[in-house]
């Protein structure tokens, strides 16, 4: 087996390679944490999508590195073969702040008001501030996406959606 050359341009120990990940780690175990604290159905899905972004983040921590394994990985899974760096000349920072902002916002609008609240309210608010259609045009969107997923998730598979801290 031929194995990759190292790479001399490699930042190796460079912290500033590994914020990202290393933040999307932290968060994926506090949720991981919070979803057992849930009813045994409804933390399935957060369960799933925890397991899933642990494993991108794992391999995102693996591919930054300069071990065999992440060089032969890194062109694969990384634009250009390089790692994104979040500091560095003439990088907007503001744009990943405001992109983790509203994730976060989001994560925690669905851990306090529920499914069938915070995913109408966000749907409506993207609409309106990144999309740019008419209130209207954004609250009938927001309302078919909740109906759909109601539909879907109570009606059709049976499963009870998280309802919030709030509104248990």
């Amino acid at each position: 087996m031929i194995e990759p050359e190292p790479n001399p341009d490699a930042a190796k120990g460079d912290w500033q390679d590994y914020v990202a990940p290393l933040v999307a780690l932290a968060l994926a175990l506090t949720f991981l944490a919070l979803s057992y604290q849930l009813g045994e159905t409804s933390r399935g899905m957060p369960l799933l999508f925890i397991y899933s972004n642990l494993a991108f983040v794992l391999l995102d921590i693996l591919v930054r590195t300069d071990c065999v394994l992440g060089r032969v990985l890194k062109p694969l899974v990384s634009p250009g073969g390089k790692p994104m760096r979040i500091f560095g000349a003439g990088h907007k920072v503001g744009r990943e702040c405001g992109a983790i902002a509203w994730i976060l916002s989001f994560s925690a609008a669905i851990l306090l008001l529920g499914m069938l609240i915070a995913i109408p309210m966000f749907a409506s608010l993207y609409m309106l501030l990144w999309a740019r259609f008419r209130p209207t045009k954004a609250l009938l969107g927001a309302a078919a996406i909740s109906a759909g997923i109601w539909l879907l998730f109570e009606g059709v598979l049976r499963v009870e959606l998280y309802r919030g801290m709030l509104f248990p």
